[in-house]
């Protein structure tokens, strides 16, 4: 019997192949068709701070049609309980990349430090297992939030710091200019040039968006969309934080920053919060809506490509984002905490060859999960610095030994000192939150299948003492782990 070549020696063999490829019209390769087992194309869009809610096919904005993201909705797999490890930018691009907790690749903060060198990151792994690679869009890691090109990359297009959404600075392999037009639009149009080209070998491309993070300025076509909205109170939205930790009505009373931490300084801390009113036209909360309405274009623009190539079938696109985001939810916006509106993230998966379509995952997904997933579809062996696990066996609805728990991190930053340091551990029916640093208050414990909206604290309640118990010995465990 004739031995079928594994995926990684099919790659291998095609990536050979392709050194003497004919390119055509100066952008392409002639067809060479695919041997058996060859490794699929791999696509990550990610956004920046997009809600889990944040899709038109899950209906909780009645307002709000995403006719690509609903695509990948109907077409692949939504993992409906997604979730960080860490609520914010920098560790969470970074664990994506490591597969890693924050703890172990050591991005902490905002704009201070790429993972280090010692840690492998899936796309060099890729690249060095034959892949073309490419990073397009926002990288936000580095000190002095630099954009210059990164090692594993065969293609590099990114911009400093947060970028502009008019007109913007980028960085295209090394060589900085301005490019007019939308940055969504732009990063879109360089993907899809770029998927062109490449698009008779194995390739991995992670397209990062800006979108839709401040200052939420809508591509010019969506200024208008929607006028005639209405945002739905979350259910949250009354949350009145009696009988949670103070610093939390404190910040909300008047503010996390340095400065405004400082002014409150003594302020009597009431027990609950007054009343709120809620805007159902809250002109900022529309913004961020229309702002993504653009990364809806992008991700449809993505999928047209991809039939047009005729490599839909054997293209895995995941989309998912850097964190959740608070959208009112307990009064607030912005993300770091370890409720489930800031931990929670879209994750949607297409791949025809091996995700059924219109399926619903619950099991616990990470974001360290993402870089295993793509290792393992590639036939590359993950690392064994990875934390994360391959999503693969949830596709075909495999969750034996499964998560039941995994690690909350977050480290308080010197300009926002109203929001503290955080260790927790989340289960499929509770969530422990500790605040390592704070003295004199409270720490939190929520039952998620009685309390799914996080409003009764019941971390002082002698008949979970025993859980609490448990619960931190399985904190301790993950973090030794």
């Amino acid at each position: 019997m004739t031995r079928q070549p594994t995926r990684r020696e099919a790659l291998k063999g095609l990536a050979a192949s392709l050194a003497g490829a004919t390119l055509v019209d100066g952008c392409g390769y002639a067809p060479l068709g695919r041997p058996a087992g060859a490794p699929p194309n791999l696509i990550v869009v990610l956004a920046d701070d997009q809600a889990a809610k944040a899709i038109g096919a899950l209906g909780h904005y009645p307002f709000f049609a995403t006719p690509g993201m609903d695509r990948l909705v109907h077409e692949g797999a939504h993992f409906a309980n997604a979730f960080v490890t860490t609520s914010l930018c920098s560790p969470a691009r970074a664990s994506l990349l490591t597969g890693c907790y924050a703890h172990s690749h050591g991005v902490y903060f905002n704009d201070v430090a790429d993972p280090p060198a010692h840690l492998p990151q899936f796309p060099a792994l890729l690249q060095q297992a034959g892949y073309r690679t490419a990073f397009i869009g926002k990288w936000h890691m580095a000190a002095g939030a630099s954009a210059e090109p990164r090692p594993g990359f065969d293609h590099w297009l990114s911009f400093p710091g947060q970028g502009e959404y008019e007109d913007p600075l980028l960085n295209d392999n090394g060589t900085l200019r301005r490019e007019s037009g939308y940055l969504t639009d732009l990063l879109t149009t360089h993907a899809e040039r770029w998927i062109t080209e490449n698009a008779h070998r194995p390739f991995c491309l992670i397209l990062a968006h800006k979108t839709v993070h401040d200052p939420r300025t809508p591509a010019p076509r969506h200024l208008d969309a929607f006028p005639d909205a209405t945002l739905p109170e979350p259910a949250s939205f009354a949350d009145d934080m009696a009988g949670k930790p103070a610093w939390l009505r404190r910040a909300v009373l008047w503010g996390e920053t340095a400065a405004a931490w400082a002014a409150s300084e003594g302020r009597p801390i009431p027990d609950r919060l007054p009343p709120a009113t809620w805007d159902p036209h809250d002109p900022q909360r529309l913004k961020y809506f229309r702002c993504l309405l653009a990364l809806d274009d992008s991700i449809a623009r993505l999928l047209a490509t991809l039939d047009q190539l005729g490599i839909d079938q054997q293209t895995c696109l995941v989309h998912t984002s850097d964190n959740g985001y608070f959208l009112g939810e307990h009064r607030r916006n912005d993300k770091r905490l370890m409720y489930e509106d800031s931990i929670r993230v879209p994750l949607l998966v297409r791949y025809p060859d091996l995700v059924p379509p219109g399926g619903v995952v619950t099991p616990m997904a990470l974001n360290l999960d993402i870089a295993p997933t793509l290792l393992a579809l590639a036939g590359v062996d993950a690392p064994a610095t990875m934390h994360g696990r391959s999503l693969v066996p949830l596709f075909a609805g495999d969750d034996a030994g499964w998560r039941d728990a995994f690690l909350y991190e977050y480290w308080r930053e010197s300009w926002l000192p109203g929001i503290p340091s955080i260790q927790g551990v989340r289960t499929d029916q509770d969530k422990l939150i500790r605040y390592p640093e704070v003295r004199d208050d409270l720490d939190e414990l929520y039952d998620l299948l009685a309390d799914p909206l996080e409003l009764d604290n019941l971390i002082d309640d002698p008949d979970r003492a025993a859980r609490v118990a448990e619960l931190d010995q399985v904190l301790a465990q993950l973090r030794a782990r």
